[in-house]
């Protein structure tokens, strides 16, 4: 069984390309939603 090292999670949003568009330590529904706005439209 696999576990995390720590409690801590991080929400990444990754372009197509590989590169990391957005990034946050703990971010919510509305958080996720503006960055999804921002960077993809």
């Amino acid at each position: 069984m696999e576990r995390w090292a720590s409690d801590r999670r991080r929400t990444v949003l990754v372009r197509p390309d590989g590169y990391v568009a957005w990034a946050a330590d703990s971010a919510g529904p509305r958080a996720i939603e503006e960055a999804l706005a921002v960077h993809v439209g």
